[in-house]
């Protein structure tokens, strides 16, 4: 891999990361509602903060494709050329959906009921236009468009939980228990539509995704799935055991469960820099 290879998949990873857990915190606060309301303004007020990284990260990863098209000259960044090249066709418009939807949630950082509806919409959007392009969008298929943006709104959900659920845990750990819980009950068929979605359309994509792993997308796709088994491990851990415990009142239940959400967030992440690996230096044969 070289260094624009391994700097594209980085902030790519980033970008997916940023972007999908800002969209999903106001997913959450549109479905728990066991969030107290000064935590809900920290979500809006970060989320926004966090909306705008991931658009400057994705707006830094059309300069790397730049530099990846000019065999890594890293003056084509600022080439308008190659960005314009780069922007053509259904990457142009995926790009103008997630920056739209990414200024939306940006907006939901402001007080009211119109700005909180307006970055839930940014939000959806955002999700919808990782729809617009890739190996989806390449089967030209509806139905499984639908799916990956079904299998994005939830990974979102998941994942728009950690910010609060973390400052929770440290600072109000039987509120923190409450929202645990309702998200865990809310989480299971969240989880089971990623789950089924993810592999309904990689099954479409590979045929048999576990037939095989012959080829580096297939290997890395199985380094995901080991992953993944991993992230639902902790995930169990914190419904099963923590999310009680807080609920208790368990004097050291809080720390534990910042712990394992750091080591679950961390799985995650490298759920994501998989993600962004194959999707960058590979694809189906």
């Amino acid at each position: 891999m070289t260094l624009i290879e391994a700097s594209i998949v980085a902030v790519k990873a980033l970008a997916y990361a940023s972007g999908i857990v800002a969209a999903g915190q106001l997913f959450c606060l549109w479905l728990i509602h066991e969030i107290p309301a000064d935590e809900e303004l920290v979500m809006r007020s970060r989320g926004a903060g966090i909306a705008l990284l991931a658009l400057v990260l994705a707006w830094a990863l059309i300069g790397l494709e730049a530099v990846f098209l000019a065999g890594g000259q890293w003056q084509a960044f600022f080439d308008p050329a190659l960005w314009g090249f780069v922007l053509d066709g259904p990457n142009g418009l995926a790009m103008a959906g997630k920056s739209a939807g990414l200024m939306l949630v940006m907006i939901a950082g402001l007080p009211g009921r119109t700005a909180a509806v307006a970055g839930l919409a940014g939000a959806v959007l955002f999700c919808a236009a990782f729809t617009m392009t890739g190996h989806v969008a390449a089967l030209s298929n509806d139905w499984f468009q639908v799916l990956l943006l079904t299998h994005l709104l939830c990974l979102g959900f998941w994942l728009g939980v950690f910010p609060p659920l973390y400052r929770l845990s440290g600072t109000q750990p039987q509120v923190a228990g409450a929202i645990g819980e309702v998200f865990g009950r809310r989480a299971m068929v969240a989880v089971g539509l990623l789950v089924i979605t993810g592999a309904a359309t990689l099954t479409r994509i590979l045929g048999n995704p576990l037939a095989a792993t012959t080829t580096p997308y297939e290997q890395l796709f199985a380094l995901k799935l080991g992953i993944f088994v991993l992230v639902m491990a902790a995930a169990a851990v914190n419904k099963r055991r923590l999310t009680p415990a807080l609920q208790r009142g368990e004097s050291k239940a809080g720390r534990r469960m910042q712990r394992s959400l750091l080591i679950e967030g961390a799985l995650i992440g490298a759920v994501l820099v998989v993600t962004s690996a194959f999707t960058t230096l590979t694809g189906p044969a």
